[in-house]
């Protein structure tokens, strides 16, 4: 049997990126209290079968945010 060529960087980085895009919106979070953006803390979680991640302004201000 034939190993993959393949570098562990061409093996790993395709799934990885794929997951943070994953959980990433592709529009700008903003603080429901103060307006200021977000960003996010790369927490994320299960909850009624939606992914949340975590997001937190320049306030110190929490929110979990629905990204699928």
């Amino acid at each position: 049997m034939m190993r993959s060529m393949l570098t562990w960087p061409q093996r790993w980085l395709p799934p990885v990126l794929a997951a943070f895009m994953a959980v990433t919106p592709t529009t700008p979070q903003l603080c429901p209290q103060d307006k200021t953006p977000m960003t996010a803390t790369g927490n994320t979680r299960q909850e009624n079968g939606k992914m949340l991640a975590e997001y937190k302004c320049e306030q110190g201000h929490l929110y979990w945010v629905a990204v699928d």
